[in-house]
């Protein structure tokens, strides 16, 4: 259930921002910490988040 809300959520900020601006957020990530490094990798743009955002590009 985490993992879906998971996907959607980022497929959300994918079709709103772009994924070049989604990227561009995410190079604003402070990775220094743990909790930094962290946040970076689950956030990351992944293959079905990527697939989903397409989707509901496509509806549009």
């Amino acid at each position: 259930m985490i993992a879906c809300v998971s996907f959607g959520f980022k497929a959300a900020l994918l079709v709103n921002m772009g994924t070049e601006g989604y990227q561009e957020r995410l190079n604003g990530v402070e990775t220094s910490t743990t909790l930094g490094k962290f946040n970076m990798w689950t956030l990351q743009a992944d293959p079905i988040s990527l697939f989903v955002a397409d989707f509901i590009n496509q509806l549009r």
